[in-house]
């Protein structure tokens, strides 16, 4: 470390009490120009900094893996920026304040290719489909959504295997199809008989 003034400045290390590291440049006593900060608590970020605070091109990995390649304001993420969730949810595009712009949500999704699929019990199956923009335009750069399936259940059900808790049976909508009577009910919801 350099000092002028009684002020770090120029290149050096700073470790904190708390186990903290950064690396990289200094201005009157703060990080200022390039350089690394990694947490005691396993974030990291490297990049620019301003004044003591992320500011321009960086990349910041959190503690759980996710991670953060784009613009910085002030140690917001801010402008264009790429945050790949440890899930594998990825988003693109602009943002706001930390925050993504609400005009930026999707609003609804389509099945992609056939509008009918058949689905035999027991069987598994897959579909495919585009996330949409409120304008109903395929939103682009964004994966890895994960979607809130719901689908029918005979009532009562007809494998006796699983079962549907008291609560959402009561207050599930029911409609009528083919096979009989069905409520709604999130799949994640329905739980193996114990």
């Amino acid at each position: 470390k350099q000092w002028y003034q009684r002020r770090v400045r120029g290149s050096g290390m700073l470790l904190s009490d708390s186990g903290d590291i950064f690396t990289g440049q200094f201005h009157l006593h703060k990080r200022h120009g390039d350089g690394e900060q990694v947490w005691a608590d396993g974030r990291k970020y490297e990049g620019g900094w301003v004044s003591d605070k992320p500011h321009g091109h960086g990349n910041m990995t959190f503690a759980d893996g996710s991670t953060y390649d784009g613009q910085f304001n002030h140690g917001m993420k801010q402008g264009q920026g790429t945050y790949v969730h440890c899930t594998g949810i990825t988003y693109s595009g602009l943002w706001i304040h930390d925050e993504i712009p609400p005009e930026e949500f999707a609003c609804g999704m389509a099945l992609v290719g056939a509008s009918e699929i058949e689905v035999f019990q027991g069987e598994p199956f897959s579909i495919e489909v585009a996330v949409l923009h409120s304008s109903g335009d395929v939103m682009e750069g964004d994966s890895g959504r994960v979607l809130q399936t719901k689908a029918g259940l005979l009532s009562p059900p007809a494998d006796k295997s699983t079962k549907v808790r008291p609560e959402l049976a009561d207050t599930a909508p029911t409609f009528t199809t083919p096979f009989g009577d069905v409520k709604l009910v999130n799949l994640a919801e329905v739980t193996p008989r114990t």
